[in-house]
């Protein structure tokens, strides 16, 4: 049973991770992809933050563990998630070190 927790866990950490990095990502490509000044900026990091499922998938993790946090079974779980949110990261940062690499390769 621990086990199984512990994957859970990890799967809910990875998907977390996953979806607040492209929720940062989309917000960041839509502010870079035009100058906006004043309002239209803050439109745009609305829009991005109440259409996208990074942020609403964080606050149900919040509340999760709040409400959870007190389970007998609750350190496998979130242990799990906090190493599905490590290997999520490190995923991302190789990948964008060899992105780094091949265009300093072409520049070259």
């Amino acid at each position: 049973m621990d086990i199984t927790l512990g994957m859970l866990g990890w799967f809910a950490g990875y998907l977390l991770t996953s979806r607040l990095g492209v929720w940062i990502a989309v917000t960041r490509i839509s502010l870079k992809s035009s100058p906006v000044q004043g309002t239209a900026k803050w439109g745009r990091i609305a829009s991005t933050t109440f259409l996208h499922s990074g942020p609403w998938l964080l606050a149900v993790a919040v509340v999760f563990a709040v409400y959870l946090h007190a389970k007998v079974w609750a350190p496998w779980f979130f242990g799990g998630a906090i190493i599905g949110a490590v290997t999520y990261i490190c995923l991302v940062l190789s990948i964008l070190r060899k992105v780094r690499r091949r265009k300093e390769g072409n520049a070259a």
